[in-house]
This record gives C-alpha cells, structure tokens and sequence, in this order.
C-alpha cells in the first residue's frame, strides 16, 4: 500500500509536468522549473529511496556503491544536459521532461551511499553537518551573488568545469563567513533574549 502511493505520487507530479510540457507553451525556467506542483515528483523519489532503504536494507547494503555509481553517472548526465542547455537553449522537450526525472533519480540514488557513509565516518559527519548548518547561506547566497558573478566570468571564455568548480568554492565561502559571521551570532542572540 505504502509503496504504490509512493509510486503513484511520483506518476502523477511526473505526468503533470509532461502534460504541461507538451500541451501547453510554456518556458522552461518559469513554466516548468519554478512551479512546484510540476516539481513535486523530486520529494517521492527521495521518499522511494527512504522505503526501499528501509524495507530492503540487506539489498541496499550491498548495492549501495553500484547506486552511487549509477547516480553519479545520471548527474553527470544531467550537469552535462543542462551546461549544454545554457549555451545553446533550455527550451526542449528533453529539459522540460526528462532531465528534471534523470537529476532527481540520480540525487536518490546517491542517498543510501551517503546514508551508510555518513553513520561510520566522525569526519564526514562533520563535513556533512557543517554544510548543513550553512545550507541556508548556500541558498541565500548562490543566486544573488555567485551566479551573477560567475556569468562575468563566463564571459572570459573559462572552461565550463572550471566555472562549476568556481561556483561550489564561491558558494562554500561566502556562505560559511555569513554563518560564522552573521547567523552563528544572531542565534546566540535568540539564547539571551
């Protein structure tokens, strides 16, 4: 029962967004990528994986490296499609449809590796809660600031790794002096008062 509405739910966000897709005229940033019903699908993946971590842990223990490869095949896939995408257009069949399943599928998959990974090793617990205590930073700042700034860049004709490697490290940076030097402080504020 759990794992059909999982499944069903996943369907009917999935089809939602293909059916606007290919019914309606729509862009991909503001038609597709911004509207969160078409989106949704992206949460059901993540809950997929949950279940099948839970109920199968035997099966996932042993396949978790073959899931990891294969995710990170699929985002690089992905990374690969949507870099190609911003030089020429987004506007395709392809981007409106499936790349969104193919980087949700593959962030999924990279969980139970993750998952197992991150309960063994004191070092990537670390690494793992820093980055989530800075996650918000991270938001805040990668729109406003690092890809604006990154487009500057791109136009000096950079190599389109070098840009991501630029756009990681900036958005890493910025957002960890903002939680050092801003959040860190304001929520030992929230103690006293």
């Amino acid at each position: 029962m759990i794992l059909s509405s999982i499944v069903l739910y996943i369907i009917l966000f999935t089809f939602l967004r293909y059916h606007e897709a290919i019914y309606q005229i729509v862009r991909w940033d503001s038609g597709i990528r911004k509207v969160v019903i078409f989106r949704l699908d992206s949460i059901g993946f993540g809950v997929l994986i949950a279940w099948i971590c839970y109920y199968y842990e035997g099966f996932v223990l042993i396949h978790k490296k073959n899931m990891l490869f294969t995710g990170l095949l699929l985002l690089m896939l992905s990374i690969i499609v949507f870099s190609y995408s911003t030089l020429t257009t987004r506007e395709t069949m392809f981007n409106k449809t499936l790349l969104f399943t193919i980087t949700n599928s593959s962030l999924a998959l990279l969980l139970p590796w993750f998952n197992y990974i991150c309960s063994n090793n004191k070092l990537t617990i670390k690494l793992v809660s820093y980055v989530s205590i800075t996650s918000y930073s991270m938001y805040l700042v990668h729109l406003s600031f690092v890809i604006p700034g990154i487009k500057k860049v791109l136009m000096a004709n950079i190599p389109w790794y070098l840009n991501y490697v630029l756009y990681y490290v900036s958005t890493m940076l910025i957002s960890i002096l903002i939680y050092k030097y801003f959040e860190r402080p304001i929520t030992k504020l929230r103690e006293k008062f």
